[in-house]
């Protein structure tokens, strides 16, 4: 969320819009998922008990397997080809740190 709110302010000193990026929309949703899950975790944590609906376990797997895409794409794709410039700034965050992290997130709220 950080990486992108940042992003969101360089907005006027893009060429291109950025909402055209995979790299931008896969850690979009990947965040909507992971902010739906905060009301269910504050109740889990009340009750010892965490559960969640279905409909969210599919957000939050469908932005793991973005991001996912994203992070293969990178590391196969564009450090080859572009070099340092992939992982540069906040693609960095956006490319390499977020997709493991919000793997091991689905992982660890999803037992099936």
């Amino acid at each position: 969320a950080f990486s992108i709110g940042y992003e969101l302010r360089q907005f006027d000193t893009w060429s291109t819009n950025m909402f055209c990026f995979f790299t931008i929309l896969s850690n979009m949703f990947a965040a909507v998922g992971a902010m739906l899950m905060n009301p269910y975790a504050v109740e889990g944590i009340r009750r010892k008990r965490f559960e969640l609906p279905g409909w969210i376990v599919m957000v939050q797997y469908s932005g793991a397997v973005c991001v996912a895409v994203t992070m293969i794409t990178t590391l196969l794709l564009l450090i080859p080809v572009e070099g340092e410039a992939a992982v540069a700034g906040t693609n960095l965050y956006l490319h390499l740190i977020t997709p493991p992290l919000t793997i091991l997130l689905f992982a660890s709220v999803e037992s099936c």
